[in-house]
């Protein structure tokens, strides 16, 4: 999980990717949930304060941290998150919501489909307005 976060902290704030929207997949929820309940969240993120086998406090104490790395006063993050694939999408203009749902859900493409979408319409409305 470190790697990711240096990962994604890279990448979300790299001189190159200023104006890029970004979706990054967190997979693997299904070996996260059994990896909770046999070693220790705090061990190696000692300001988590949720308990250590509830995989919802620990969903979105990593959906924060990934969040927090943003450096852009005008970058606004919006998480979409999935019980078997979830995702934060990144974006200048994003409106910030949550939805959840299971990775078997036909809907989940359209979710982000539609995000992508709303993401394209808004910043070309700003761009225009502006």
């Amino acid at each position: 999980m470190q790697e990711a976060l240096m990962l994604f902290d890279s990448i979300c704030n790299s001189q190159w990717f200023v104006q890029t929207s970004i979706i990054l997949f967190l997979n693997k929820v299904d070996i996260f949930k059994e990896r909770i309940l046999v070693s220790s969240i705090r061990a190696y993120f000692p300001d988590y304060e949720g308990d250590d086998t509830d995989y919802n406090a620990a969903r979105e104490y990593f959906k924060a941290r990934f969040t927090r790395l943003n450096r852009s006063q005008s970058k606004e993050i919006c998480a979409l998150s999935s019980r078997e694939t979830s995702f934060l999408l990144t974006d200048l203009n994003a409106r910030t919501d949550t939805n959840y749902t299971t990775a078997i859900d036909t809907n989940l493409i359209k979710v982000v489909m539609a995000s992508v979408y709303d993401i394209i319409v808004t910043r070309n409305m700003n761009d225009i307005l502006l």
